[in-house]
């Protein structure tokens, strides 16, 4: 008995373990494990991509007193260089984190010896190492022994004014000398200075960003208070790092909460300071974290997240710190976000002010300048075989790249990003067909839309000779029919009446004013074939949510043939009786039975223009859905046209007055629709009571 309850209670434990694993899994935005966005832009839990290095400490091991408000950390050649701000030094440690030596002072004639406050470094892809002396307004360049050999100071110019301080800050070089400086109350980009030490100018500012309050106010203001206005300047930069091209990026701490798809806090610069950072189109540029509170709540910070640094690796991978929920944002080279990790605490993995994040060979350091500390981040299997897909994509290792991407998916098969990667890899192969099948799953629009350009491509150039034969098969035998079928068929079917009157909404399609006229006055047209379209109405509607392309779908469309159907045969009920209603009250001509008629041939250009647009849309690329959305446009004003002139021959209006009708007609629809829903919720709560009474009379029976 002992060992089946034991048993028992191991497979709730374990059954417990699963739920609590899915709901943290569920709320990716608040739990301790990795998240990332999915094609709604909602956060959606991965696993991890990272583990804290068992091996290494938190802390710098064999320094004669802690790190004090450490600012920028840089790495090369098996070494780390911090930038021990607070004790006004620059630390150097092997990857373990053991001391090996410091800088505290240089020896150039004519300088000042001692450093002060050093509030960056950097290592050059030479090896040469660059700090930033921040309060003796310099910029110390060291060789490979870490012998000081050259200073940047303090540049004078026109252009910066004779009371200019410079306080330089994060900094980066490449290989030819050429440095970039973030000076401290500078707005007016990065200060780039050649091998020399020559300022050049600036670089790279960041656009203004007004929120839509600020655009409010600039409308109502007089020219005075406007100019008080423009004196806005462009966002500071606060951390940067360069690729191996040369190319600069930078983050800011600006994003505008309002309208955030406009706001650039990540930016790949050239060098004339253009941005070049990509990004998808329908996602936006990286901003961080897409769902943030815009009020103050004790579980959550407010605001968009805001970047303090950035660190590029291999494959255009690039990692950025977010310091207002301290966590590492990690983009590939296309700008798609691939995971989020850390938090704010004094645990394992999360930090409580980070400063500086560092990317070096297979390992993430990410500074806490609060307590000292130096988080060594390895990467887990998931964050490993993601890494290493993207970085084989980029350097065009394509096979490659899609065995990674699978291991991945064995890892977590609902991470959508392996599948847009391996069909970006499918599509380098050729093999379009499978690419096709997995952005569709990924639900990424951008990428079917051009591996189904490939794939039409491929069939034109493999089927070309048999298209040709084809078409002018289908034009032949069009002529044929034009002078043979169908007046054969019109004799043999002109007997029906339900076919003329099917036939007759071809004339009111081209003339519909005389069209009604003649529906009213001379009997033409009947209730069958008008009911036909009807029909034709609502099966067109469930085929536009059913079998509509996958371009043309809303990301979050889910088909439901019940709901499809029942919607097009509301629209239908609710337009006789409001028609009917409003027509009646105005003195209209017609009867329930010319309504109901006219309703059905106004629908015809729906049916006959949509059909086509249906199948077109499977077969089309992005470029080309905006003809269908003409297309589909034109239907609706044709009915509308339509509906207008049946009022004007029906119920004999003048036209301000069939257009009067036609808007309260719709009104109508809209307050009966209300009043349905109304009624529909009375019912239930009065059926919820009536359930409700009836359970408490059978439990006090």
């Amino acid at each position: 008995m002992w060992s089946r309850a034991k048993k028992i209670g191991v497979r709730a434990a374990g059954l417990l373990a699963a739920v609590t694993v899915l709901a943290v899994l569920a709320v990716p935005a608040t739990a301790r494990n990795a998240y990332t966005y999915d094609y709604k832009k909602e956060a959606v839990g991965c696993p991890m991509p990272v583990t804290v290095n068992p091996s290494h400490p938190y802390a710098v091991q064999g320094l004669d007193k802690a790190l004090s408000n450490p600012e920028d950390l840089a790495a090369y050649q098996e070494r780390l260089y911090i930038a021990d701000t607070g004790n006004n030094r620059i630390v150097v440690t092997d990857r373990n984190l053991q001391y090996i030596s410091e800088i505290t002072e240089i020896s150039l004639e004519g300088e000042e010896p001692a450093l002060a406050s050093p509030g960056g470094v950097f290592v050059s892809e030479d090896g040469w190492l660059y700090v930033a002396d921040t309060e003796n307004q310099r910029v110390i360049v060291f060789d490979l022994e870490l012998r000081a050999v050259r200073v940047v100071k303090n540049p004078q110019g026109s252009v910066l004014g004779d009371a200019f301080q410079f306080r330089p800050g994060k900094l980066a070089a490449d290989g030819d000398g050429r440095l970039f400086v973030i000076a401290k109350d500078v707005y007016n980009g990065l200060m780039e200075f050649d091998r020399t030490g020559a300022f050049l100018g600036f670089t790279g500012a960041n656009p203004v960003q007004y929120s839509l309050i600020d655009i409010f106010w600039k409308t109502i203001l007089n020219e005075k208070q406007k100019e008080s206005m423009e004196r806005y300047v462009p966002t500071e930069f606060s951390g940067l790092d360069m690729d191996g091209a040369g190319f600069v990026y930078t983050v800011t701490q600006s994003v505008d909460s309002w309208n955030p798809a406009k706001s650039t806090p990540i930016r790949r610069q050239t060098g004339g300071g253009a941005n070049i950072l990509r990004y998808p189109e329908e996602l936006g540029t990286p901003i961080g974290d897409l769902d943030f509170p815009y009020t103050t709540d004790p579980e959550e910070v407010k605001g968009p997240s805001a970047f303090v640094d950035i660190a590029v690796g291999d494959g255009g991978i690039y990692c950025a710190l977010d310091s207002r929920r301290n966590r590492v944002f990690t983009y590939n080279a296309d700008g798609r976000l691939l995971f989020v990790f850390g938090g704010e605490g004094q645990t394992e993995g999360r930090f409580v002010k980070p400063a500086a994040v560092e990317l070096y060979d297979g390992h993430l350091y990410v500074l806490d300048s609060a307590n000292g500390n130096i988080a060594d981040f390895i990467w887990s299997d998931f964050g490993r075989g993601i890494l290493e897909a993207e970085t084989h994509y980029y350097e065009g290792r394509f096979a490659a790249s899609g065995d990674a991407w699978k291991s991945v998916m064995r890892i977590d098969s609902r991470y959508e990003l392996a599948y847009i990667g391996l069909g970006r890899v499918q599509m380098q192969l050729g093999d379009y067909t499978s690419a096709l099948q997995n952005f569709s799953i990924s639900h990424d629009k951008e990428n079917y839309s051009k591996a189904l350009s490939y794939l039409q491509r491929q069939n034109v150039e493999k089927y070309f000779l048999w298209i040709v034969f084809a078409v002018l098969a289908v034009v032949v035998l069009a002529f044929v029919a034009v002078r043979r079928l169908l007046p054969l068929l019109h004799r043999r079917l002109a007997r029906y009446e339900t076919v003329l009157g099917f036939a007759y909404a071809g004339h009111i399609l081209i003339h519909p004013f005389d069209g009604f006229w003649d529906m009213k006055r001379e009997k033409r047209g009947n209730l069958k074939s008008a009911s036909i379209f009807y029909v034709l109405f609502v099966v067109t509607l469930i085929l536009q949510d059913g079998a509509t392309g996958f371009l043309f779908q809303p990301a979050d469309h889910e088909f439901n043939l019940l709901l499809s159907a029942l919607k097009g045969i509301l629209i239908c009920v609710l337009w006789w009786i409001a028609s009917y209603c409003i027509t009646t009250l105005l003195d209209g001509d017609g009867s329930r039975r010319d309504i109901v008629m006219a309703g059905g041939y106004c629908l015809a250009p729906y049916v006959l223009l949509n059909l086509p647009v249906i199948v077109l849309s499977n077969l089309v690329t992005l470029n080309e859905t905006g003809v269908l959305a003409v297309i589909s446009a034109a239907s609706f004003l044709w009915c509308a046209f339509l509906l207008f002139a049946s009022m004007t021959q029906i119920h004999q209006y003048s036209a301000s007055k069939a257009l009067g009708t036609l808007l309260l007609s719709l009104v109508a629809m809209a307050i009966i629709l209300f009043l349905c829903l109304l009624l529909f919720n009375i019912l239930q709560q009065l059926l919820s009571l009536v359930v409700s009474i009836y359970n408490e009379i059978v439990f006090r029976v």
